[in-house]
């Protein structure tokens, strides 16, 4: 059973920033501190799974979480999780507090101080919204510069869920979650290869996708990056896993775009009628 710690007032929290780790201790201190020198006038917490780490970052955690009891709380495993089929989301995600979920891997980091407050303040401003994410950086840690900007230029605006389907272009440390979206994930979901995409396409089942225009967030690639380092055919096939699987749970209306994302041949005017559909949907919420 994982070691859980359970500091902080329950009632209190408005944002639980999620922070999975596994053998980070070079950048998991600059992770937490982008958290922790946030300027917000709300209370969240810092959720940390730590998938038994055994380089030191636990420890590290141990020293922070004893440091700010207030904010961060850890999941400790004894036995990797992932390696187990696991998906880390689903496990930690019963013991979230806040209103909102945003997203941060222990090597990754915020580069703006008022990520969180900008983000939070969106997403009261459209309840619509199931998801926001903001500009992020694709950062070269050996070499220390900047590989691209993320998200592509054609996703950055307010888009309806069903864009998804034409691949995952929501950067896991940019975004943050309406909880309420995401409601309950689905029990067969370790089934499924990785889990963020299906996370921002579950949660987007009920609201549209935000952005910010603005950098915030840093996407560190590295040697160790589990995602970056697989081949391009097994991400490929991986995704198009992802895919088939949520095709049971999408609603109606945004199923073609996913069954025609899985052929080669897509039929675009039915793309080009659904999106229509999609935007009027974001269009009616954004004006009620």
């Amino acid at each position: 059973m994982p070691n859980i710690s359970t500091s902080q007032e329950v009632n209190a929290v408005r944002v639980t920033v999620f922070m999975p780790t596994f053998n980070q201790k070079n950048l998991v201190s600059q992770a937490l501190e982008s958290v922790l020198s946030q300027k917000v006038d709300f209370r969240y917490e810092i959720f940390v799974h730590d998938d038994a780490s055994s380089d030191g970052t636990r420890e590290i955690l141990e020293a922070y979480a004893e440091k700010h009891p207030d904010i961060i709380r850890l999941m400790l495993q004894d036995e990797n999780q992932y390696s187990q089929g696991r998906r880390i989301l689903a496990l930690a995600l019963p013991e979230f507090r806040g209103e909102y979920v945003a997203f941060l891997d222990g090597d990754d980091l915020w580069t703006n101080d008022t990520k969180l407050a900008k983000q939070v303040a969106y997403m009261d401003a459209n309840p619509g919204c199931a998801l926001c994410q903001t500009m992020s950086s694709y950062w070269d840690s050996a070499n220390e510069i900047e590989l691209k900007e993320f998200p592509p230029l054609v996703r950055r605006e307010p888009l309806p869920g069903s864009y998804l389907a034409t691949g995952n272009f929501v950067q896991a440390c940019a975004t943050i979650l309406r909880l309420s979206a995401l409601g309950k994930l689905p029990d067969d979901f370790d089934a499924i290869p990785f889990g963020d995409y299906a996370v921002y396409a579950l949660a987007a089942r009920n609201g549209w996708i935000g952005f910010i225009p603005e950098k915030m967030a840093r996407y560190h690639f590295h040697e160790t990056n589990t995602w970056a380092s697989l081949p391009v055919e097994t991400r490929i096939e991986r995704t198009k896993s992802v895919k088939r699987y949520l095709l049971s749970y999408l609603p109606w209306y945004q199923l073609p775009f996913w069954r025609a994302s899985l052929v080669d041949k897509k039929p675009v005017a039915l793309w080009r009628l659904f999106r229509r559909l999609d935007r009027f949907k974001i269009q009616l919420s954004a004006s009620n």
